[in-house]
């Protein structure tokens, strides 16, 4: 702290106005002697105590002491601003994510489709589908092949004996009949015609195998001749009514 000393006019005043004004006196000059003792600064307990001894001296008097103004001045101590602890980090919780195995797919079994047959497009309940080139007979129910057997059709290098083509229906059964034409008769335990004179039977008296190609020179007259097994199941199997087709491939 620091006292500043201002003169106005005749009298003192030392940081506020005093109320022990010294006024001049008749004949005298005043001298107004201000002692400032040393201000002591106690740091005692955080406490600082200020003591000012002022002394007035006059000509020829001794110096009156005025009551030494102490003032004890608490003097805050400033606080240290506490220091805020920097709050620990929060670990950060790391989630693992566990990694399932992946299962290889186990690849399904192929659905088979089935296979394409001759019956695959049929649609009569009963039918029975017959191949030139082929040399053979199918005995359709639906779309499944019941029964099937290598043939022999008419020798078509011959003029008249090519069996036709088409499609046609049974339209008799009979069993142990002669059959007879310009230059042959055979006996027949089984005999189905299907269109004019054409029809299934039984043929004992071939000589090459059923199916062979040969039918070309020596098979029938137009007729379908089936082994001695297939004719019984044919007879059995197809009644009146039965769809036939024959066709070249």
């Amino acid at each position: 702290m620091v006292f500043k000393q201002k003169r106005t006019g005749t009298y003192y005043r030392y940081g506020r106005v005093r109320s022990n004004v010294l006024k001049r006196r008749p004949g005298k000059r005043p001298v107004k002697l201000l002692a400032l003792a040393v201000a002591i600064l106690l740091c005692t307990g955080g406490g600082i105590t200020y003591a000012v001894t002022s002394v007035d001296v006059h000509h020829n008097t001794v110096p009156t002491t005025h009551a030494a103004k102490t003032a004890a001045v608490s003097r805050p101590v400033q606080a240290t601003p506490a220091t805020t602890p920097t709050p620990a980090a929060t670990p950060t919780q790391t989630t693992t994510t566990t990694a399932k195995p992946v299962t290889a797919s186990q690849p399904k079994p192929a659905t088979a489709s089935a296979p394409q047959t001759a019956c695959s497009s049929n649609t009569d309940a009963k039918l029975l589908l017959i191949s030139i080139n082929q040399q053979h007979l199918w005995a359709c129910t639906g779309t499944t092949v019941s029964y099937e057997s290598a043939v022999t059709t008419g020798a078509y290098q011959i003029t008249g004996d090519a069996t036709p083509t088409g499609t046609w229906h049974i339209f008799g059964k009979q069993t142990n009949i002669h059959l007879t034409g310009p230059g042959y008769d055979y006996p027949v335990q089984y005999w189905m015609p299907f269109y004019q004179d054409y029809g299934f039977h039984d043929s004992s008296w071939q000589t090459f195998p059923y199916g062979s190609p040969q039918y070309a020179t020596d098979g029938s007259h137009g007729c379908v001749h089936l082994p001695a097994d297939t004719a019984t199941w044919v007879y059995n199997w197809a009644p009146v009514g039965t769809t036939v087709t024959i066709q070249q491939s």
